[in-house]
C-alpha cells in the first residue's frame, strides 16, 4: 500500500485503491479527492450567511469537518452591487494529501458556484445537450475520465469556441499512452459540446455581453449499457489529474475557479458573473 493510502487508512479510516498516489520516475502523480455538493447563501457584504451540504450522511466526518472549518470564513466579491443575499449551488473538491506514512491532510483544493436563485433569465443555462460519443481508442482500451471544457457562447446561444482545460484519467498506462487517451477524450468532448445550445441571460448585469464563458464537465464512464451511472457521492475518487491549460481566446477575463475539476457532474458554471472568492479556499 502506498504512503497516502496508509495515511488515510490510519487517520480517517479510508481505504483507497492500489494505484500509486506519489510520483515516481515512470508515472504521473495521482490524487484521491471527494466532491462535496450543497448550497451557500452569501450576504450583500460578501460574507457567508449559511450553507448546507447535500446528503451529509454520505460524507465522512473528517471531510465535513474540513468544510465546516473553511466555508464560514469565506468572503466573496461581486461584479454588481447587491442589496439582498444570494443563494448559489456549491461544489467543493476536498483532496487528501500525505504528510507521512501514517498521516494524511485534507484540504479544500477547489470550489465552484452557480446561480440558484430561480431567476434563470439572469444567468446562462443549457437548452439542448446532445449525447457525446465515447471515443473509440479510449473505449477499446477501457479508459475512463472527465474532461472539463470551457465554452464561449454567442448571443444566439450557440457555441462559438470550445477548449479542453483539463483531462483527468482513471486508468494508469505508460506516460506516452496517457497522452493519447487525454487527446482522445478531449477531442470527443470538444467536438461534442460544440453542438450544444444555451439560453443566454436576458436580465441582469451580464445580459448585454457579446458572449459568455461557461465551464462544463464531460464525464466518460464505462458501465453496462442501459444501466445508470453508479452513485459515487460521498466516495473517494482516485485519478490522475491532468495539467490545467488556458484557452488562448479566453483573454484576461477572470476565471471563477483555479481548478476546473471542482465542478460536479451535470454542473454548469458561468465565468465572470456572480460571486467570486476574495479569500483563500483553505485557511490552513
Amino acid at each position: 500500500m502506498n504512503v497516502l493510502s496508509r495515511a488515510m487508512a490510519v487517520c480517517i479510516c479510508l481505504c483507497l485503491g492500489s494505484t500509486p498516489l506519489l510520483a515516481t520516475d515512470k508515472q504521473p502523480v495521482s490524487e484521491a479527492s471527494m466532491l462535496v455538493k450543497g448550497s451557500i447563501v452569501i450576504g450583500a457584504d460578501g460574507k457567508v450567511v449559511s450553507y448546507t451540504v447535500d446528503r451529509p450522511e454520505r460524507i465522512p466526518p473528517a471531510v465535513l469537518d474540513v468544510v465546516k472549518t473553511n466555508v464560514p470564513n469565506w468572503v466573496f466579491e461581486f461584479d454588481d452591487r447587491l442589496v439582498d443575499p444570494v443563494k448559489e449551488t456549491m461544489s467543493i473538491r476536498v483532496v487528501a494529501r500525505a504528510v507521512d506514512e501514517t498521516h494524511a491532510r485534507l484540504i479544500v483544493a477547489g470550489a465552484s458556484f452557480a446561480d440558484d436563485s430561480g431567476e434563470s433569465t439572469r444567468s446562462i443555462h443549457r437548452k439542448a445537450a446532445t449525447p457525446i460519443r465515447y471515443p473509440r481508442v479510449s473505449f477499446d482500451d477501457r479508459v475512463s475520465g472527465t474532461v472539463y471544457v470551457l465554452l464561449q457562447i454567442g448571443q444566439d446561444g450557440r457555441v462559438q469556441q470550445a477548449f479542453a482545460e483539463q483531462v483527468d484519467l482513471r486508468q494508469y498506462s505508460a506516460q506516452t499512452r496517457n497522452e493519447v487517451y487525454e487527446h482522445d477524450l478531449a477531442k470527443a468532448a470538444v467536438e461534442g459540446t460544440r453542438n450544444w445550445t444555451f439560453e443566454p441571460p436576458t436580465t441582469g448585469p451580464s445580459a448585454k455581453a457579446n458572449s459568455w464563458l461557461v465551464r462544463v464537465p464531460v464525464n466518460f464512464t464505462l458501465h453496462e449499457v442501459g444501466t445508470p451511472d453508479p452513485d459515487t457521492y460521498g466516495k473517494w475518487d482516485e485519478y490522475m489529474p491532468g495539467a490545467v491549460q488556458k484557452a488562448p481566446w479566453a483573454g484576461s477575463r477572470r476565471l471563477a475557479s483555479d481548478r476546473p475539476d471542482s465542478l460536479a457532474p451535470g454542473m454548469l458554471e458561468q465565468l465572470g458573473a456572480g460571486p467570486h472568492l476574495a479569500t483563500a479556499l483553505d485557511s490552513h
